[in-house]
């Protein structure tokens, strides 16, 4: 295995991994950050081209984007957030509040416990 060190301060390590392993396919091991740096470990059978390939896409990387899962986590959360936000100045007077609003926030709170598990 052969493994390259670029200087970078900030990546989003899932969309390089993913960048690199697309670019590069069956050569790229993993990719690993340390201090001010990156490091593709790429197979023994990666060339000069493709240690210059990784070396590029790792310069030219641009950490504010997102991999697909990672922006539907981030719709996910912003509605959650929402659907908090709806709520949390509700205080329940048990003499004032009817059946139908016991209902809406009970459904309210069997959604909150599904997005939190991830159901």
């Amino acid at each position: 295995m052969q493994s390259i060190s670029i200087d970078r301060t900030s990546v989003n390590i899932e969309l390089l991994d993913s960048e690199l392993k697309s670019e590069l396919p069956n050569l790229v091991v993993g990719t690993s950050t340390g201090p001010n740096k990156v490091v593709v470990h790429l197979d023994d059978n990666a060339s000069k081209e493709d240690i210059a390939l990784a070396t590029q896409i790792v310069k030219d990387h641009d950490e504010t984007l997102l991999t697909d899962a990672q922006y539907d986590k981030q719709e996910l959360d912003a509605v959650i957030q929402a659907d908090r936000d709806l709520y949390s100045d509700v205080i329940i007077d048990a003499k004032a509040v009817t059946l139908e609003q016991l209902a809406e926030r009970v459904k309210w709170l069997e959604n909150e416990i599904r997005d939190l598990r991830g159901l």
